[in-house]
């Protein structure tokens, strides 16, 4: 009967090469900053007196009832099935890893884990526990929120590992009893298959995270690996698999996004329904499976009407704002549910610039980048109206070798303007007159070039030593005009008064006309 028992033990802990099991190179944390984590342990009634209470992997609180980890840690390696039940045990809100006295310690009552699970290729490493009785929240015990966008787990990010588990890569190691963190950045896929050389290729349905003299050793599967987005935590990914050394190889993670419908079918999350995209409208949003009394609070472009226990009336704070939002749920009992939202933009959308793309003689084209794609589209060329356009390019004849020009549509929702600049040379001609510093904080030099531009020699341009300037703000209202006087080929124009900013300076003579963007620090 013991030699069954050790089996069992055994099979839960994973000897395998690949499992992931303790963070080396972390630091210690706190449970109160990582709420969500807990410590599945082997039950005192179903193993050997050594390995009552020890703990086997980690996981993550999605509500109170409901624990993700990865399918591995709850799969029996000798037989290829599922563990009973009474086999583990989930301890929650402990800091130290031995802690049985602070904790709220809970039975199993289900365990689901995903029916395409293969241990050879570690594809979908991922399992649901359903404990017997629910958590308390608190400080120490709070759920983590299941990340709800593919861009979370992109390559050069940041994520959050957290468990218990040894500093050193080895087996003599032996795990922490601190709870243990570390940030580490994300790695390209391709990246991690190159830098691994065994037989498990790393699929669309993980990620990889790798941090020299660092990483997720042997110990804490089924842990969690976070990313801070809109000032909360965001589960992305459970702790899966990686070659040893762990402290060099890439440390391999369930990526969680592709498995959000499976999750949702096995058990209830909170949820924020509503548009994604908010307008200068009013929107109701309402929240889903939440707990407690509600707090709504939202990102300062979006405008709270009015709000309820279970909704929120919002719109975005003005017509012409926009980017990326957030509306927030908070319970009294510390539990938060987000919605990342879109103000007068849709998801993914790139502010509008424009750019001079090609010039030839005296023609130039230019091109609307990003934006909502809202049509029609008014360009302005020195602040002067030139005309309408649907199409995202046009062409422009024009003599002088620096222009400003301007274009103006609505955005996303069709209820405010938006707009973007160019302001500078031309490319592929020369300035006639130079400015420097710039930026500057009290005063700018305008100084004459002598190099040919174009066609032309300066001299055939004008030898005029008066000029005139004018200074305009981004809101097109002038600030500065003046004639100037040339002084050994230099002029130097105070700008003290002026607020910090950027300006557009434009300087007239006799045959010339130039735009410069001046920025006053």
């Amino acid at each position: 009967m013991k030699k069954k028992f050790l089996l069992i033990l055994m099979s839960l802990m994973f000897a395998a090469t690949y499992a992931q099991q303790r963070i080396i190179g972390g630091n210690n944390t706190t449970i109160d900053q990582n709420p969500w984590q807990i410590s599945m342990r082997g039950s005192g009634t179903y193993h050997i007196l050594a390995a009552r209470n020890q703990h086997i992997c980690g996981g993550s609180i999605l509500t109170p009832e409901w624990i993700l980890t990865a399918a591995h840690c709850i799969t029996n390696f000798n037989t290829g099935n599922v563990i009973g039940v009474n086999e583990i045990t989930i301890s929650a809100g402990i800091t130290q890893r031995n802690d049985l006295i602070t904790g709220q310690y809970r039975n199993v009552a289900q365990i689901i884990r995903h029916p395409n699970y293969n241990p050879a290729t570690q594809e979908n490493d991922v399992a649901l526990i359903r404990i017997t009785a629910p958590l308390n929240y608190n400080n120490d015990v709070l759920p983590i929120q299941l990340t709800d966008s593919a861009f979370d787990a992109l390559p050069g990010g940041m994520a959050r590992v957290t468990g218990w588990g040894n500093t050193l890569d080895g087996t003599a190691a032996t795990p922490s009893n601190i709870l243990q963190t570390l940030d580490m950045p994300i790695i390209s896929n391709n990246s991690a298959n190159n830098l691994n050389t065994g037989n498990v290729t790393v699929s669309n349905n993980m990620f990889a995270l790798r941090l020299v003299n660092s990483g997720v050793s042997r110990g804490d599967s089924g842990g969690p690996a976070t990313v801070l987005k809109s000032s909360q935590r965001f589960l992305i990914g459970c702790s899966s698999w990686g070659e040893s050394p762990k402290d060099n190889k890439p440390t391999i993670y369930t990526r969680l996004f592709n498995y959000r419908g499976w999750i949702s079918n096995n058990l209830q999350l909170p949820d924020i329904t509503g548009n994604n995209l908010v307008c200068n409208t009013n929107s109701t949003y309402t929240l889903q499976n939440g707990t407690g009394n509600i707090t709504w609070t939202a990102s300062g472009n979006i405008q709270i009407v009015s709000q309820n226990n279970t909704s929120a009336i919002i719109r975005a704070s003005n017509a012409s704002t926009s980017g990326s939002g957030w509306l927030r749920a908070t319970s009294n009992n510390g539990s938060t549910f987000t919605e990342r939202l879109n103000v007068n933009q849709v998801e993914g959308q790139t502010p509008m610039s424009i750019s001079i793309y090609s010039s030839s003689s005296n023609y130039i084209d230019v091109t609307i980048n990003g934006g909502s794609g809202n049509s029609p589209y008014d360009w302005y060329v020195n602040n002067s109206f030139s005309r309408t356009t649907t199409g995202r390019t046009t062409t422009f004849y024009y003599t002088e070798n620096s222009i400003r020009i301007e274009v103006r549509n609505q955005n996303t929702c069709g209820t405010g303007q938006v707009s973007a600049f160019f302001t500078g040379p031309i490319p592929g001609r020369y300035g006639y007159y130079r400015i420097s510093p710039n930026p500057a904080s009290t005063t700018i030099t305008i100084s004459k070039e002598s190099a040919t531009f174009g066609d032309f020699k300066s001299a055939e341009i004008g030898n005029s030593d008066v000029f005139g300037y004018q200074l305009i703000d981004l809101n097109n209202i002038e600030v500065m005009n003046g004639k100037g006087t040339f002084n050994n080929e230099k002029f130097d124009l105070d700008i003290t008064a002026l607020k910090k900013g950027l300006y557009i300076l434009e300087i007239v003579s006799d045959k010339i006309k130039e735009t410069h963007k001046i920025i006053k620090e």
